[in-house]
């Protein structure tokens, strides 16, 4: 069995251990690729360099995140997509991401329109380059379809997937994968589950956004949330590729069948969508 994580930011100065421990503990836990996505210059340039550390293990995403584009307003991010879009150029890159739209964090009236301009840049580079786009879209599926809807035949994968069935299916017709993180393994995430349910596996990555989001199992182990530096979350806990298993097993129990079965489609897909080689 092989599993990739879709989506893992070792790029993140919070998750402290040592890249070279995360790797091999995801080796260890059968998860063989990993894709790095950037959220800003520097952490597109630490993701491409880690690609290079660990070629056929680490693959990077470059990109500006929603959230940075409001902090820095149109102007600013002008610069840094000039600078992306350089970045673009190296060998390498296995897609466009994080980008999208957020209005879980920032109000949609008054910040709709730069973080669309930014998205559509961002989609017209990955365009350019031939490579897919990883979509960030908390609480803009409806804005982030529209602008998809414009672009279609860019492949595409909606990121840590959280809404309803009739989303999910928008953007299946549409043509995007969807990745699924360890929300499907939270107590209070049953509907999430019966979504999950409804959809077709060979459409579906798994992905852990580590250090964000860590399983259920992780969370029930977690002490009271007494944060020091360097911890996140409200448990503190940091999350890594290895937790990927985590995601796999609750996917193979939503939809009746192995977690061997899970692997061999999630990854077939993954492969296809980021054109990644083989595991060593």
């Amino acid at each position: 069995m092989t599993l990739i994580d879709t989506h893992a930011h070792l790029n993140d100065p919070k998750l402290s251990w040592p890249l070279k421990d995360v790797i091999d503990r995801a080796a260890a836990a059968s998860v063989v690729q990993c894709v790095i996505p950037g959220w800003d210059v520097e952490s597109s340039k630490l993701a491409m360099s880690f690609g290079m550390k660990y070629p056929k293990v680490c693959f990077p995403a470059i990109g500006i995140h929603p959230q940075n584009v409001v902090q820095l307003g149109q102007a600013a991010t002008d610069q840094l997509l000039a600078e992306i879009e350089i970045l673009a150029d190296s060998s390498g890159i296995v897609a466009i991401g994080e980008v999208g739209i957020d209005y879980y964090h920032h109000d949609r009236s008054a910040t709709k329109s730069v973080q669309q301009t930014a998205f559509v840049r961002q989609i017209e580079l990955a365009k350019k380059h031939q490579i897919p786009i990883i979509i960030h879209g908390r609480e803009a599926y409806d804005d982030v379809l529209a602008v998809m809807a414009d672009f279609r035949g860019v492949p595409a994968v909606l990121h840590s997937f959280e809404a309803s069935y009739e989303v999910a299916r928008k953007a299946l017709n549409l043509g995007l994968l969807i990745s699924l993180t360890a929300l499907i393994t939270y107590k209070n995430r049953e509907w999430l589950r019966e979504v999950v349910a409804r959809l077709p596996l060979d459409r579906l990555m798994v992905e852990t956004d580590a250090p964000y989001l860590p399983p259920q199992r992780l969370r029930d182990q977690a002490p009271p949330p007494k944060l020091k530096t360097g911890e996140i979350g409200k448990h503190g806990v940091n999350n890594e590729p290895a937790n990927v298993v985590d995601v796999a097993e609750r996917l193979a129990a939503i939809k009746s069948t192995s977690l061997e079965e899970v692997a061999i489609a999630t990854t077939k897909t993954a492969r296809r969508f980021f054109k990644l080689p083989e595991a060593k």
